[in-house]
């Protein structure tokens, strides 16, 4: 089975997904891995194609919203996230998917101003990084006004993270 060809979004998700789990791989060095993690790639997409569905989905409405993002890389961010076992109403929150009023200070806020300033020419890796470092401070409760990341840094990690309990919404007044 060709899943390249059936399911190409499914595909680049998963590269995402599998490159981002694969510890000895260096972030800029994600154009010269091709063929090396096609194995996994395929086994990742036969395994989970509804969650890698799901994930695309959102990956789909943020850059809906924000054209700069890239598509697979944002829904890589949420694969990862709904896989770490992170209930999926809490992965919309975190992407804004909802018109959530949420304040200047809250790292969302960067996170979507760092995404719109993105060009094709920064690469999945960059998205994915600026992503997952905005939801390691939201879930810990840290704020930001600016957010960045170089192509030297590591991803950010979210494995092993406890549960946790999200901020509640900012009420609007009535």
């Amino acid at each position: 089975m060709d899943t390249q060809r059936i399911h190409p979004p499914m595909h680049s998700i998963a590269r995402y997904v599998t490159l981002y789990r694969a510890r000895d791989v260096k972030p800029y060095q994600w154009d010269s891995v091709r063929d090396t993690y096609h194995r996994s790639t395929v086994e990742l997409i036969r395994a989970r194609h509804r969650l890698l569905r799901v994930a695309r989905a959102y990956g789909r409405e943020l850059h809906g919203r924000i054209r700069a993002v890239d598509e697979h890389a944002a829904g890589a961010v949420a694969y990862v996230l709904l896989d770490d076992g992170q209930p999926s109403d809490v992965v919309r929150r975190f992407f804004l998917l909802d018109d959530e009023t949420v304040g200047d200070d809250d790292p969302r806020t960067a996170m979507r101003r760092a995404l719109a300033e993105l060009t094709p020419a920064d690469g999945p890796q960059r998205t994915m990084g600026i992503m997952l470092k905005a939801w390691g401070l939201w879930v810990t409760g840290s704020t930001a006004r600016q957010l960045s990341w170089r192509d030297d840094q590591p991803i950010p990690r979210v494995a092993g993270w406890p549960s946790f309990s999200i901020p509640t919404p900012i009420e609007s007044p009535q």
